[in-house]
């Protein structure tokens, strides 16, 4: 539209307002407020626009002022024009203001949960159209001392984007809760903060999508340029799973422009892995060194408690009754993550519902096939061990720094890993960090000659040999 041009007529003035809002608002916002409203008239400056629920007239008022009269006065050409918002329940809107794609049972299920106003309701069913997991949510998330702070951190960051703690790194083990809080965060803000632009994606989906402009098209300029903006045209942009960066330049590269560009303009970033950023092998250090800039909050392995805790959450939700005996069963024989307890509670109500029948506490062993896992050794047993007894991280062990406090206790792991697990060494180094086979061979033929002459490392290697084999019932 031409500048010397002044809309009076209120229609025309309202479609060119809404024209100019769908490009500089974000689309949950834009949909849900904006969209659905009706115009009534345009009289001596002052726009008065219609809506059927007088908790729009609010929000609109708190979270969309300045947009509409940034438009409104661009459009109008007069810099004292005003808006003002009619409720009339008559109304009628000739716009839908929801996805056509939606998880309309999962939404419901989270309303039930949570107690959100209309707006809020209306927000959460955009959350499928942005990849967000609907049953993630804070609510639903059981603290422990373990992820006390990660969960802290997180919630004060989905209250606050960009005001606390960016970047937001949160790192641990496999199935600790680091996608669930995540989610949460971006359910939260689309939910509490509809004006906020989000991108939520994990580090493979953004890698192939960047790997096929790049090799499939070429390194096509516009496809490039609509790539990056994408990414930077967010206020809050979430990434799952960054380790995966481990060994991808490319991708590296443009992560790091990415995240320059969002945190000198203020955008939250947050970010997981499962392991800290000094611990991702090739990680190039000035990326590291922005991982590190704000928060690295670490969720570690849940207590006793706790994993009744999920246990008892987790069966409310799927609707199965197990006795407290049971839950206590299950909570003591897994006690690495809640992917495991899960798994667990999936089979147990397999079998309920196939049987039509409860689950005694024989059957739950024999279904779980507990007496075999009790004696099963893995290599993170080891590490564990290994990394408790020389007061480290079992991340340390399965990271990339090669001081020799940290490099001993590694080949002694390893060491054992090869000795009582008999596992491969192509394996082996796939748990240490994705390590090369020829480092893997070359941990374990040093700890092996060496220990033949250094009595002190003898001692400690026979020392660990001995209780995990009355741990494990090896022979």
């Amino acid at each position: 539209m031409s500048e010397d041009v002044r809309v009076v007529d209120a229609d025309t003035l309202w479609g060119h307002i809404l024209n100019d809002l769908e490009e500089t608002l974000s689309t949950p916002a834009f949909a849900m407020a904006i969209r659905p409203l009706g115009v009534h008239s345009y009289n001596d400056g002052v726009l008065k626009l219609i809506t059927n629920k007088p908790i729009w007239s609010k929000t609109i008022k708190e979270k969309f002022a300045n947009d509409i009269l940034r438009a409104l006065r661009k459009y109008s050409q007069n810099p004292e024009a005003n808006f003002s918002v009619i409720v009339d329940k008559t109304y009628t809107s000739k716009f839908i203001s929801e996805p056509e794609k939606t998880e309309e049972n999962n939404v419901q299920a989270v309303q039930t949960q949570l107690s959100f106003n209309q707006v809020q309701i209306d927000a959460m069913k955009f959350l499928s159209s942005y990849n967000i997991n609907v049953k993630y949510s804070f609510e639903n998330f059981v603290v422990s001392a373990g992820s006390k702070l990660a969960f802290g951190a997180a919630k004060s960051v989905a209250t606050e984007p960009g005001k606390v703690f960016n970047p937001l790194f949160i790192w641990g083990g496999a199935g600790l809760g680091k996608t669930h809080l995540v989610n949460a965060i971006g359910q939260y803000i689309l939910v509490k903060h509809p004006e906020l632009k989000l991108k939520y994606t994990t580090l493979n989906d953004f890698t192939n999508e960047f790997t096929k402009i790049m090799y499939e098209y070429k390194g096509n300029p516009k496809l490039k340029n609509e790539f990056i903006n994408k990414y930077r045209n967010v206020d809050v942009l979430l990434i799952d799973d960054v380790q995966f960066l481990e060994g991808r330049t490319a991708t590296q590269d443009e992560i790091f422009s990415i995240f320059d560009y969002l945190h000198r303009n203020g955008k939250q970033i947050v970010l997981t892995s499962d392991r800290q950023p000094k611990d991702i092998p090739t990680l190039t250090d000035r990326l590291r060194s922005r991982f590190e800039w704000g928060m690295l909050a670490e969720i570690k392995a849940p207590d006793f408690e706790t994993r009744k805790e999920i246990l008892k959450l987790k069966a409310k939700e799927n609707e199965i009754e197990l006795s407290d005996e049971i839950i206590d069963l299950i909570a003591g024989a897994y006690k690495n993550n809640v992917r495991e307890l899960e798994g667990a509670l999936n089979r147990i109500a397999g079998y309920m519902s196939i049987e039509g029948s409860a689950v005694t506490v024989e059957i739950a062993r024999e279904l779980l096939n507990l007496d075999a896992l009790n004696k099963k050794l893995t290599i993170d047993d080891i590490i564990n061990m290994v990394a408790q007894y020389y007061h480290l991280e079992p991340a340390q062990l399965k990271g990339s720094c090669r001081s020799k406090e940290i490099v001993k206790p590694r080949y002694v792991a390893i060491y054992l890993a090869r000795e009582l697990v008999k596992a491969s060494l192509p394996y082996i180094g796939e748990v240490f960090g994705n390590r090369k086979y020829t480092s893997i061979l070359y941990a374990y033929e040093e700890t092996k000659n060496k220990k033949e002459f250094d009595h002190e490392l003898r001692k400690e290697i026979k020392g660990f040999e001995n209780k995990i084999k009355a741990e494990y019932f090896l022979s």
